[in-house]
């Protein structure tokens, strides 16, 4: 039996460590591909798993190895997990991926619930920790008769405390196209608050922060995607109050609001020249735009997206001895026996180094945890997934718990 994972890359750390640990007693052969040999000695060195050094990339390539594998973890660009999915659906191979489920994959469900096979998305952090953790919450009151009120979750791959050393309070340990264009697109950013559905444009996200504390913590979060449709998913018809976020540290959202509108980000047209005096009114801006080179960026050659990365990745680059935190909160107003009461539900973590990293926890070991209860037979439905039932969130949580992944539940009577 083989478990075949796509991609060696930053998150892949903690799936590979635990799969190849528990390879013989599951029985199972792990086998990693990726493009870039230096992922695959760095992540699979010393371990029970067959590194497959890929030529191409392309999903021809792949389907070679899909074709004997019994789990296939796709951590590919979201664009190819349905190209990936096809594959496992004429090779009978059960897929895993971090990623939001799109349109495409979704029409998969029914061949895939006939094949009896499992093509669970959103199972790493955000998405996938975060409906686990909801919705165990969720579930518990329910089925004591409570009323949900309000839902507000949120989510940051941050730096340890000890790391920070910028201006921003933010360093890459992720994608970093993805952290220069997020929340662009020309799709409205939706959410509830107070019985009010609000639709946002890009231009407008960064200025609609909610400030979040836990303990001496202090964040601010930015409303992410649509909330909306968590409405359904989670079973809480006519909430008053439904937003997901992401965390920052408080100032960069400010900060980062100015960039979009001086059109810092766009991927159409150059860097724009941003003066001082556009910014001194803000002595704490006009700082951190001093530290990143903000104005000075208007002279290098490319579209603003692309020199705003190329700054942002050389400003905020994590140095060897620098370790990433994951922030994750959620805020549950219910109303129980004519009682109504907020749980704040809290997880920061610190990784480890820059190999076990923070993200690369709480990405990784879901995906994990699931290829195990997969081919232990634990779940029952089939087709294509999210972490949704307790079938997955209980034992899943539990086995985060045992690992360090803690939530900290603390209940406020209102």
């Amino acid at each position: 039996m083989q478990i075949f994972i796509i991609g060696a890359g930053k998150s892949a750390t903690h799936i590979i460590d635990y799969l190849s640990a528990v390879s013989g007693q599951l029985g199972i052969k792990v086998k990693v591909a990726d493009t870039n040999a230096s992922n695959l000695e760095l992540r699979c060195a010393g371990k029970l798993c067959e590194q497959i050094l890929l030529t191409t990339g392309t999903i021809d390539e792949l389907a070679e190895h899909i074709q004997s594998a019994f789990i296939v973890v796709s951590m590919l660009p979201p664009a190819l997990h349905v190209s990936v999915a096809k594959i496992c659906l004429e090779s009978k191979s059960h897929l895993i991926t971090p990623s939001y489920t799109s349109d495409d994959m979704q029409l998969l469900h029914e061949k895939a619930k006939v094949a009896n096979l499992i093509f669970l998305n959103e199972m790493g952090l955000d998405p996938g920790i975060d409906h686990m953790c909801c919705l165990k919450i969720i579930d518990e009151y329910q089925s004591k008769g409570a009323k949900i009120h309000s839902l507000k979750s949120h989510c940051g791959a941050l730096i340890s405390a000890k790391s920070d050393t910028n201006l921003w309070h933010y360093k890459i340990s992720w994608n970093p196209r993805n952290v220069v264009l997020a929340g662009a697109g020309n799709d409205y950013i939706k959410y509830r608050a107070n019985g009010e559905d609000v639709l946002l444009k890009y231009e407008e996200l960064f200025a609609h922060t909610m400030k979040i504390k836990v303990g001496e913590d202090s964040f601010e979060s930015y409303p992410n995607r649509d909330s909306l449709k968590y409405e359904k998913l989670y079973h809480i018809d006519g909430i008053e109050t439904l937003y997901r976020g992401t965390l920052r540290i408080p100032a960069y959202c400010k900060a980062w609001n100015k960039l979009v509108n001086f059109g810092a980000t766009s991927t159409q047209s150059p860097f724009p020249k941003i003066e001082r005096s556009d910014v001194e009114i803000d002595e704490e801006v006009l700082a951190m735009f001093e530290e990143l080179g903000v104005f000075e960026l208007y002279q290098n050659k490319g579209n603003a997206c692309d020199v705003l990365q190329q700054a942002i990745e050389s400003k905020w680059k994590m140095l060897n001895h620098d370790i990433d935190r994951v922030v994750m909160i959620h805020e549950i107003e219910i109303e129980e026996n004519g009682v109504r009461k907020q749980i704040q539900s809290s997880m920061i973590l610190d990784g480890d180094d820059q190999l076990h990293t923070a993200l690369s926890k709480t990405v990784g070991l879901p995906i994990a945890f699931a290829a195990e209860l997969i081919i232990q037979n634990e779940i029952a439905d089939r087709g294509v997934l999210m972490p949704l039932s307790a079938e997955l969130y209980n034992p899943i949580l539990n086995k985060l718990e045992a690992f360090g992944v803690r939530f900290k539940e603390v209940i406020i009577e209102q």
